[in-house]
This record gives structure tokens, sequence and C-alpha cells, in this order.
């Protein structure tokens, strides 16, 4: 079975100055809050969002998800992370 490509409409642009290292923490929030605009807009009403995110950025990124979603559960990772 070959794979089906994706409409351009499903494809997420991550944007340039969100590739910086560090990124830049407002643009990468207001990237992902369209982003959760969309996943909000074509997920199910009982529907499931898994989002990983680092240690450094998981407090604001799960404000944001908040704001749109409800959010059930938060799963920390354990261990040490390095990054």
């Amino acid at each position: 079975m070959l794979p089906v490509p994706l409409p351009d409409a499903l494809l997420i642009q991550y944007p340039d100055d969100c590739q910086a290292h560090p990124p830049h923490v407002e643009s990468f929030l207001a990237w992902l809050d369209s982003v959760s605009a969309e996943l909000w807009r074509v997920l199910k009403p009982a529907g499931t969002l898994y989002l990983f995110c680092g240690p450094k950025l998981a407090a604001d990124t799960e404000l944001l998800l908040r704001s749109r979603f409800n959010v059930r559960h938060a799963i920390p990772k354990s261990g040490t992370f390095i990054g």
C-alpha cells in the first residue's frame, strides 16, 4: 500500500525564527497557538492529543493548550533531560 500524500492544508510549517537554538519563545508559542487552533478544529469532541514538550517550555505550553483544550493529564517525563 502506497502512502497517501497530505494535502497542503495539513502540512504544518515551522517558522524559521523558531529554528534558532534556543528558539524565540514568543514566536514558538504564537506558532503553537495557531497549530492548536487547527487541531481543535479537526479533533472530535472526545479526541485525544498527545504532545511531547521539553522542560523549558512545558508550563507555557500546558497553559496555552489549557486555554483551548480540556487537559485531563500531564505526564511528566521521569529521568534526566539532556538537551
